[in-house]
């Protein structure tokens, strides 16, 4: 009985026969079939597949390398706060108590400018509806002063103040006021007597009040900005040690 030829194999290779080149597997046995993807060459990584635990010496998606902004120290902040708040406070406080005092002393310079000294008797032209007072040294005995005129004055404020003039200190004694402008006549049983306008209770407060202002504001301010700034230095460093 005869068979149809059968084609030869691919390649060139003949059934069942050696593979090309002539050369056999040790012990005679043809070469098992491979299944899956090749091994990797010696050098290269391993593909990675779905599921696949992450390779070592990979970048951690968790790690804080260099280039991860650093934690903002609560310190730090607190003491910028308060080196701003100190600042501020101290800046309005000096400048506040500066326009005070200057307000406080312009309104005072008006004593000096409109006082009038009586030694024994002298004449002065008063406006009319004004006030005065009379004051005397706080050294001297007592004093009393007879006021004549156009018309009869009136009594004036009840005030009682010092001021120092000229190197000394006068206390005020009495106080009167003028109804009608004209020119009086002033006289006094002791020297030195200054009649002047009476004391500005505001400008006394202002000066006053701005000095106060000016000095307990200022280490009100001074001691926060120092606060601020230590604590602004030491949060500052805690952070670069982190």
């Amino acid at each position: 009985m005869s068979y149809p030829p059968q084609p030869p194999p691919p390649n060139g290779s003949p059934a069942g026969g050696p593979p090309p080149g002539g050369q056999q597997p040790p012990g005679g046995q043809p070469p098992a079939p491979q299944y899956g993807s090749q091994a990797p060459q010696p050098g290269q990584q391993p593909p990675q597949y779905p599921g696949q635990a992450p390779q070592y010496g990979g970048q951690d998606p968790y790690a804080t390398g260099a280039g991860a902004p650093k934690p903002k120290s609560k310190m730090t902040l607190i003491g910028k706060i308060l080196t701003f708040i100190g600042a501020g406070i101290l800046a309005l406080t000096i400048i506040g108590g500066i326009i005070m005092t200057i307000a406080g002393v312009s309104s005072l310079s008006g004593f000096s400018d409109e006082a009038i000294r009586v030694n024994g008797t002298t004449s002065q032209f008063f406006e009319a509806e004004s006030e005065w007072q009379v004051y005397a040294p706080e050294d001297s005995g007592f004093t009393s002063c007879t006021i004549t005129g156009p018309t009869p004055v009136g009594k004036g404020t009840n005030q009682t103040s010092s001021y120092s003039f000229d190197g000394r200190t006068y206390e005020s004694i009495d106080g009167f006021s003028v109804r009608e402008a004209g020119t009086y006549s002033i006289t006094c049983n002791q020297p030195d007597v200054i009649i002047a306008p009476p004391l500005s209770v505001g400008g006394i407060f202002s000066t006053v009040g701005g000095i106060l202002i000016a000095v307990f504001g200022g280490l009100l301010g001074v001691g926060l900005t120092i606060l601020g700034i230590i604590l602004w230095i030491v949060g500052r460093k805690r952070a670069q040690r982190a």
